[in-house]
């Protein structure tokens, strides 16, 4: 018609015929995907987009799942410590623009805490993955203010090994230049020749629902400047660290020998003397890097632990006085009655002494008497001897 369109409407093509696969096929792959996770569990931890399996570096990160460039593949956690106490580590990476070190494998801390995913992700000069410093825009009292992130920087087809550059923005603290390799830290980077690219891991299922997080950092940086620190922001940010964390640990028992209550004995005094403000501010967010060292706890129930073994042990100090007060009283008063006993018994010997000093007295009295009585005589005897 005049004034119409050319536009005809065609029926889409009608849907290939759903192929049949023989039960044999599926119980194999079944069975594939079983020992796959099977032992995926056993070389090391795993999340809804990575699992560890072996490398030609020992073991390495592979991809549970074909993943897109910048989609976010977990968090890289591990016990948070000042730099200047950083000895060793090959799993040791600094955040940046700070002077805290994320040790991924437990290597400089006095307490083991379990490895991330992201920790086992090997060297290389070709990277096809990054960290990403990811800040969290409103943090809560006594919590850390930024996660690193692993990132895939390119497409990684399922199985593929995932690698990253671990001198890529990693500074050592007042040095100004990467120093991850060489003769500062002890460790020879390590020799590659591009293979691993080719190299694929038969990879455990990956989970029924998991929502991938693409471009999470550009997501938080325009939430945050449209809302200028709103809801929006705290949604955004609870939504991303929730959808890149690994699995959530349950919470360290305060008790035992390794539990959260020796830890935090031995962590915040050694850690209070490097971190200013841990224990003069009660909201400080160091509070973060001690629950780093224990699993499941968050930063304030570190700091309100804290706060219960320090009233415990003013109180057991209190009482401990206390005993020693009453044990020093109890002394005295046991010293004075000696005293007592002592000086009576002294009053009475001395007594005693008068006594046998009188009647000393009293016979040589006796005897001088007796004495002159017989002289006496003696003389008479003599004066009239001559009669």
């Amino acid at each position: 018609a005049d004034g119409g369109c050319d536009f005809e409407w065609s029926p889409p093509p009608p849907p290939a015929p759903p192929t049949l696969v023989p039960p044999e096929a599926i119980e194999r792959q079944m069975a594939r995907d079983t020992a796959a996770l099977l032992t995926a569990a056993a070389h090391g931890p795993l999340n809804a987009w990575s699992f560890v399996a072996p490398s030609d570096f020992g073991l390495g990160l592979w991809a549970r799942a074909p993943l897109r460039r910048g989609q976010a593949l977990g968090l890289y956690s591990g016990p948070r410590l000042p730099c200047s106490l950083q000895r060793r580590g090959t799993c040791a990476l600094q955040i940046p623009g700070t002077h805290v070190v994320v040790d991924g494998a437990s290597e400089n801390c006095p307490f083991s805490v379990p490895r991330c995913c992201a920790s086992y992700a090997n060297h290389s000069r070709s990277p096809n993955a990054r960290l990403e410093l990811w800040p969290v825009l409103r943090p809560a009292p006594c919590e850390v203010r930024q996660h690193m992130v692993l990132v895939a920087s390119e497409p990684i087809s399922a199985g593929g090994e995932i690698r990253i550059d671990y001198e890529g923005g990693s500074s050592r603290a007042g040095s100004g230049s990467t120093a991850y390799w060489g003769a500062e830290t002890g460790m020879g980077e390590p020799r590659e020749d591009g293979a691993w690219r080719a190299v694929r891991r038969h990879p455990p299922p990956p989970p029924a629902t998991c929502e991938a997080v693409v471009d999470g950092l550009a997501r938080l940086q325009s939430a945050a400047r449209a809302s200028q620190g709103g809801e929006d922001v705290d949604a955004a940010s609870a939504v991303l660290a929730c959808s890149v964390a690994d699995e959530t640990a349950a919470p360290l028992p305060w008790g035992g020998e390794r539990g959260g209550d020796a830890r935090l004995r031995l962590l915040v005094p050694s850690l209070a003397k490097k971190l200013a403000g841990l224990r003069a501010r009660v909201a400080s967010c160091q509070w973060g890097i001690v629950a780093s060292h224990l699993p499941g706890r968050t930063g304030a129930e570190c700091r309100e632990r804290w706060a219960e073994l320090h009233a415990e042990a003013e109180a057991e100090m209190e009482e401990m006085e206390a005993e020693e007060m009453e044990e020093a009283e109890a002394v005295e008063v046991e010293a004075f009655e000696v005293s007592d006993e002592e000086g009576a018994q002294v009053e009475s010997g001395a007594e005693a002494m008068e006594v046998d000093a009188a009647v000393v007295v009293a016979e040589g009295e006796e005897e001088q008497e007796e004495d002159g009585v017989l002289e006496a005589a003696v003389e008479v005897e003599a004066r009239y001897a001559w009669l």
